[in-house]
């Protein structure tokens, strides 16, 4: 029988986390016009049917950097996207199955490979 981790590590197989930007309706002026403002959300993508989903992750960049310009809440989704998809790739290895598990040393290691990968001149470790 399958335990529930090995059920959910299996699937998470064909997926990886995307930045997806979105218009939402921020507000309405007095004479009843809809201001809009764009935002960057975290998705997790189904590679085999091209389908997402937004991630409640999505809830950090919103939270810290809402006040912010959408290319500077871009530029930190993009970022946190490049590391939750080191953590897909890497989470056997690293024994993870749930951002619960996740350690301070594994950010510290994945800023190494990062800093390893420029130092050799490496391209970037992992496309958006």
């Amino acid at each position: 029988m399958v335990n529930s981790h090995t059920a959910t590590i299996a699937t998470l197989k064909n997926y990886k986390f995307i930045m997806i930007p979105v218009w939402i309706d921020w507000g309405v002026l007095s004479d009843g016009k809809v201001i809009k403002k764009q935002f960057p959300v975290i998705g997790l993508k189904n590679l085999d049917t091209g389908t997402h989903i937004i991630h409640p992750v999505t809830d950090f960049i919103l939270h810290n950097w809402q006040a912010r310009k959408f290319n500077t809440q871009k530029k930190h989704a993009l970022n946190t996207v490049k590391f939750l998809n080191y953590l897909l790739i890497n989470r056997l290895s690293m024994r993870m199955h749930s951002l619960s598990d996740l350690k301070l040393a594994d950010g510290n290691k994945y800023l190494n490979t990062l800093t390893s990968a420029l130092v050799e001149g490496m391209p970037p470790l992992l496309e958006v």
